[in-house]
């Protein structure tokens, strides 16, 4: 799991948590299992504020009113994109050569199945819903990332070939037209190379 911390430079107390990435290695492929949130001590800290304006930028020089493959990009939690852009330049730097998104987690599934029954509030229809409506949000994280930046290449959608979406890196030099995604990839290869 990579579990993310941003520290302010003035009070070190002040923290805010990034969603963290859940992930594995195998034979140079990284498989990416989830993003989950972390939650930050208070919400209402100035601190917090702060990161939460910056984190705004994700969406310069997004086009919304483009469809990206029959899908509205515009619907992704901010925190999950720079994550996710986080995991995916560290997983670059470290020489991995292929980023595989699974689209379906029996866990996943079985584990919101096992809740839902426990609760006894929804029935099966809810539950495929919100499994349908958790998976493609999932994958709308990694494709915004992928309208900003041809430093990455999507090479399969899910159901295109198996069940993943599948990406890779290339050697565009640019990474994105996105100035925050910039900041946090050129801030991962500081720190990798440092």
């Amino acid at each position: 799991m990579l579990s993310i911390k941003l520290t302010d430079d003035i009070d070190e107390t002040n923290t805010y948590y990034l969603p963290n990435i859940k992930f594995g290695i195998y034979n140079n492929k990284a498989y990416i299992y989830a993003i989950q949130s972390k939650k930050n001590k208070s919400d209402s800290s100035e601190y917090t504020k702060k990161i939460n304006r910056k984190l705004f930028k994700i969406g310069k020089n997004f086009n919304e009113n483009i469809l990206y493959k029959d899908d509205n990009l515009k619907d992704v939690t901010a925190s999950f994109v720079i994550s996710a852009n986080i995991a995916l330049s560290i997983l670059e730097n470290i020489g991995i050569d292929e980023i595989l998104v699974p689209s379906l987690l029996i866990e996943r599934w079985n584990s919101r199945f096992i809740t839902d029954k426990i609760k006894k509030e929804n029935n099966e229809n809810n539950h495929i819903l919100i499994q349908k409506n958790l998976t493609e949000k999932f994958l709308r994280t990694f494709r915004r990332i992928m309208c900003h930046t041809k430093h990455i290449d999507i090479k399969s959608y899910p159901f295109e070939n198996d069940s993943y979406l599948h990406l890779s890196y290339n050697n565009n030099s640019k990474y994105s037209n996105n100035p925050l995604l910039d900041e946090t990839y050129n801030l991962v290869i500081k720190i990798i190379h440092n």
